[in-house]
């Protein structure tokens, strides 16, 4: 009978090298180990403290949402966080896709949407005034020498021909612009508030016999359409507590697109700019005229200063309102 032999173990024995080599190898692991721990970990933070105060700083999102409060809503550094995506400009952030304007007192007191009334006076500056040397045949003009922007000149050429057009008359005529025609029984003699923008023209009537007629009302052809080329009377009647002026022959060039909005909702000029101050960029209002969509929104100024949003890479012009504001006219929608 064979018998079993005993397979002795082997023991093996770590030399003093390898084992100093072991040691270096664990602690150059300790380091990835440690890291990988604080990354699945999370922090315990039962015991921050955070300060009552102004959170208007805040720009960036808590890690997981917050809890609601008791009336259902977030609490309020969540409510400031999410109001930095929608806060009034003027003092708030840019939105995405905007860029900012910095905009000052020269630029307040300029433009085609100012308020200049009995209590707010023109302090603008005026440039580029030109003569009526381009005006078509559809209208008539006291002077020649009478200045408006050229901006004027184009509208009056598109709304006399379509006055002629349609009334199978060319009797309207410009008497007086940036300036009362001075003379001794003058039709309009009055220093309106507004004339000295170049924006501005006094309409009047030339009758058959060469004699000329005031415009007690405005000429009704005009006053249903003049908003189509951008014109709106700037001190009617209903105004007239509010401004302190009354003019129904005096039209200001404000451009067709707040002129067309103003047509829509039915606003005086007045009312209007009393009504921008509740568009903001974050409720802006909309328009088209014809193919194109334009916005129009609000921006206060604080001290006649401000940092006008205004989306990258479209068309846009900003008007000073001469108390308080711009006016921002974007060619295109918000998204």
């Amino acid at each position: 009978m064979k018998q079993k032999t005993k397979r002795q173990k082997v023991r093996r024995r770590v030399s003093a090298e390898g084992f100093f080599l072991l040691c270096i190898l664990g602690v150059l692991l300790m380091f990835p180990i440690d890291g990988i721990r604080r990354l699945v970990k999370k922090p315990d933070t039962s015991g921050n403290i955070v300060a009552e105060g102004n959170f208007v700083g805040v720009t960036e999102a808590p890690t997981e949402p917050a809890a609601s409060g008791a009336d259902g809503q977030p609490p309020a550094e969540t409510q400031i966080q999410q109001a930095n995506t929608t806060l009034p400009f003027g003092g708030g952030t840019v939105p995405d896709g905007c860029v900012s304007v910095s905009q000052d007192q020269t630029t307040l007191h300029n433009g085609r949407l100012l308020q200049l009334d009995s209590a707010h006076a023109f302090s603008g500056t005026v440039s580029g005034l030109t003569t009526f040397a381009e005006k078509n045949e559809s209208y008539r003009i006291k002077q020649m020498e009478l200045q408006v922007l050229p901006e004027v000149v184009e509208a009056m050429n598109q709304m006399g021909e379509a006055y002629q057009a349609a009334t199978g008359k060319a009797d309207l005529m410009i008497y007086s612009t940036t300036a009362p025609y001075e003379v001794q029984g003058s039709l309009y003699p009055d220093a309106l508030p507004d004339r000295a923008t170049g924006l501005c023209v006094d309409l009047c009537i030339l009758n058959a016999d060469t004699s000329i007629s005031r415009m007690e009302e405005t000429e009704p052809w005009v006053a249903a359409n003049a908003w189509q080329y951008g014109f709106v009377v700037s001190y009617p009647a209903e105004d007239a507590d509010a401004t302190g002026v009354t003019a129904p022959y005096h039209l200001r060039f404000v451009g067709r697109v707040h002129a067309g909005i103003m047509h829509r909702e039915g606003l005086t000029l007045n009312a209007y700019e009393t009504v921008l101050k509740l568009h903001t960029i974050e409720t802006p209002l909309t328009y088209r005229d014809g193919a194109e969509d334009y916005t129009v929104y609000y921006v206060p100024a604080e001290t006649g200063v401000a940092d006008v949003p205004v989306p990258l890479d479209v068309e846009y012009s900003i008007s000073g309102n001469n108390v308080d504001g711009f006016i921002v006219e974007v060619k295109g929608t918000l998204s």
